[in-house]
């Protein structure tokens, strides 16, 4: 089953906020903020929620940039990488 991302880069001027991944996939690695989206909800409300949840700041602006997929982390149970498809946004 193929999981759907969001992913925000927050950006003020030539300045690029990031946070460092404590677990899961990428963990180590500096990365924009984001995650799941709930069942029924919007894209964009999805990414302003894992953004608030996640470094509590409030969007002043959100823009679709990207989508992009990749061959995720392994599944816990069929220990095959599955497809993830992550919508890119750019905040302000």
């Amino acid at each position: 089953m193929k999981k759907i991302l969001t992913l925000c880069v927050i950006h003020k001027g030539s300045q690029m906020l990031l946070g460092l991944k404590k677990r899961g996939f990428g963990k180590g690695l500096w990365n924009g903020f984001g995650g799941r989206i709930k069942k029924g909800e919007d894209i964009e409300v999805a990414a302003l929620r894992e953004l608030k949840e996640e470094v509590g700041i409030e969007a002043l602006d959100i823009k679709k940039r990207a989508v992009f997929s990749f061959l995720g982390e392994k599944d816990h149970k069929t220990k095959k990488c599955g497809p993830t498809t992550n919508i890119g946004f750019l905040c302000c």
